[in-house]
């Protein structure tokens, strides 16, 4: 994330994408107490594309942004799926799978237990 000479001054592009699910995230953060707003993209497709937008936040918002949305979607979550969803940190000499939770030295490529693949 890092600021964007199309977009307002003192905001940083946070998401893009459809207008649907990021008038909701915003509708997320403002209610949070986050300055966030819906931005224009460039236009740079002519036909066939779905309406896109910017989600933008307030320079100095943008990690408290990250959170409220990652809480936000973390909410309904039982904690099977909420470690799931953590991510693996890589730069760890030994992570958890988040599929299965077998520990494992973070230069696999894949979970020596279920075989998870991690990019490699």
């Amino acid at each position: 994330m890092q600021a964007n000479p199309e977009l307002p001054s003192g905001t940083t592009l946070l998401a893009e994408g459809g207008i649907q699910a990021l008038g909701e995230m915003c509708k997320i953060l403002r209610s949070a107490g986050i300055q966030a707003a819906l931005v224009d993209p460039p236009k740079h497709c002519n036909t066939g594309c779905s309406p896109k937008a910017w989600l933008a936040v307030a320079d100095q918002q943008v990690a408290d942004a990250v959170r409220v949305l990652k809480e936000h979607e973390e909410r309904d979550l039982d904690e099977i799926a909420r470690a799931a969803a953590k991510p693996v940190d890589f730069d760890a000499p030994e992570a958890e799978c988040p599929a299965c939770g077998t520990r494992f030295q973070t230069s696999a490529s894949r979970c020596p237990d279920c075989g998870l693949n991690f990019g490699g």
